[in-house]
């Protein structure tokens, strides 16, 4: 019997050497000619196995979300966190449609329904009335981004993984900081709104998922410094709204500790804006807003004498005024999402983004589109109060929210993963795997009869 097995083994060594070695010359020789062809034969396995197991490709859609570069070809931008969504989502539909239990893990979306039914709604009825493959991307990609990453947090992750998300969102937004701080050409590359955004995300949830200061101190020291090299200002603001959102409605565990926490955070702060040079600080003092419009002869809105330095202020103050008359142009269902563009190329003013979300939407999708993204961010809000005391992530997820939603109200929103950590948190607040061990459950608590609850460890 040993020898026939023995006979066996070899003979399967030999079947699946050949197609191994196979596989492996193909590789190498991509790598060579076409990298990227090299790349996505190597990661079809690992998706494969991802898409088995939802739950880790969640994890790693939330973990690699600061890398902003694109994995697509053709043209296509595609980042790595988009690949992971959608390899979770693939894996999503097989278990829902076969296991009971599954669908029955759906019912934690419920509390926010409501809110986010109207707007993603709406997306549809613009789609219908501005069909083009375009805008069904877009509108595909603004789900994605807000209520397919609420069922992910709420629905996909567990315990394990989700505190593996975290860890790795934190680790790859620390590199990021660290290359941006270095002026590291891999990285710096990258959009500095959205990766002064992904900094700032991480330095609120350092404040609630590290528990010590000793830890606490240098990574919160890095994220400010890597924020503050990105120069986006609409991230430094946010960050202040972010913090004292995240100070009035959750704390750090208990007003002593919060208390005591506060001094050591405004120090820190302080010696990371004193750490970096004068331009930059010159930079995030500059205001937001500038009265240095002229109007040239042909009634067109242009920049006035201006410095470098208030450049990009005074851009944005132009984009507003322009947002706002094509908003007026097209007051009820817009021109369809992905399809804004105001502006004259001559006066470097075209642009297919106000830098405005709200001025976006309702330029896309009319003034409902507008009212209804506000109904979203309003009615989740209130969930998450109503669970603060119930899900150690609602705080959070308040917190990123605001300060998320601040920045796109002087920057871009819609794009490069922006806005997919704030909505991750907030399904993650309903998760029912994930509510505090010490808080009794209430009806927006209820976990399905499928899915007991296990306590997650609470962040300090």
């Amino acid at each position: 019997m040993s020898t026939i097995t023995s006979t066996v083994g070899r003979v399967g060594s030999r079947v699946w050497g050949v197609p191994a070695a196979l596989y492996a010359a193909i590789v190498g020789y991509l790598a060579v000619n076409a990298p990227r062809h090299a790349v996505a034969l190597v990661g079809a396995p690992v998706l494969a196995l991802l898409a088995v197991n939802p739950w880790w490709a969640a994890a790693a859609a939330a973990a690699v979300l600061p890398i902003q570069t694109s994995v697509g070809a053709g043209g296509v931008q595609v980042a790595g966190a988009d690949v992971f969504m959608l390899t979770c989502f693939a894996g999503m539909i097989p278990l829902v449609a076969l296991q009971p239990g599954w669908r029955a893990k759906l019912a934690a979306v419920k509390p926010v329904l409501p809110w986010i039914t109207p707007f993603l709604g709406w997306l549809v009825i613009v789609l219908l009335v501005h069909p083009s493959l375009h805008s069904a991307i877009n509108t595909v990609q603004y789900a994605e981004l807000t209520g397919f990453a609420i069922v992910v947090g709420a629905v996909v992750l567990t315990r394990q993984t989700a505190r593996w998300a975290m860890i790795g969102f934190l680790t790859v937004a620390c590199i990021t900081a660290a290359a941006w701080t270095v002026h590291s050409a891999a990285f710096s590359v990258d959009n500095k709104n959205p990766a002064g955004q992904f900094m700032v995300d991480g330095l609120l949830l350092s404040l609630i998922v590290v528990p010590k200061w000793r830890w606490r101190g240098p990574i919160v020291l890095l994220l400010i410094l890597g924020t503050l090299h990105t120069e986006s200002r609409g991230a430094v603001l946010g960050a202040g709204i972010g913090g004292l959102v995240l100070l009035a409605f959750r704390g750090l565990g208990s007003w002593k500790r919060t208390t005591a926490a506060i001094l050591p955070l405004v120090l820190v702060c302080i010696v990371g804006y004193n750490f970096v040079p004068n331009s930059l600080q010159a930079r995030v003092r500059s205001t937001f807003s500038s009265d240095k419009l002229a109007v040239d002869t042909s009634g067109n809105t242009v920049a006035g004498d201006l410095s470098s330095g208030d450049y990009t202020v005074q851009i944005r103050t132009i984009y507003r005024h322009d947002g706002i008359a094509f908003v007026k142009q097209h007051p009820i269902l817009g021109v369809g999402v992905g399809n804004y563009l105001t502006g004259n190329a001559s006066l470097d003013t075209l642009t297919n983004d106000p830098h405005d979300v709200l001025l976006l939407n309702a330029g896309e999708g009319g003034l409902p589109d507008m009212v209804f993204f506000l109904v979203m961010i309003g009615g989740t809000a209130f969930v998450m109060l109503r669970r603060r005391r119930i899900s150690p992530w609602a705080g959070p997820a308040l917190a990123l929210q605001a300060a998320i939603l601040t920045h796109g109200l002087v920057d871009v929103y819609w794009v490069r993963g922006t806005p997919v950590m704030g909505w991750l948190l907030i399904g993650m607040a309903l998760n029912p795997l994930l509510v505090n061990k010490s808080e009794p459950a209430t009806d927006d608590a209820a976990t399905p009869s499928a899915v007991p609850a296990v306590p997650v460890p609470v962040p300090a």
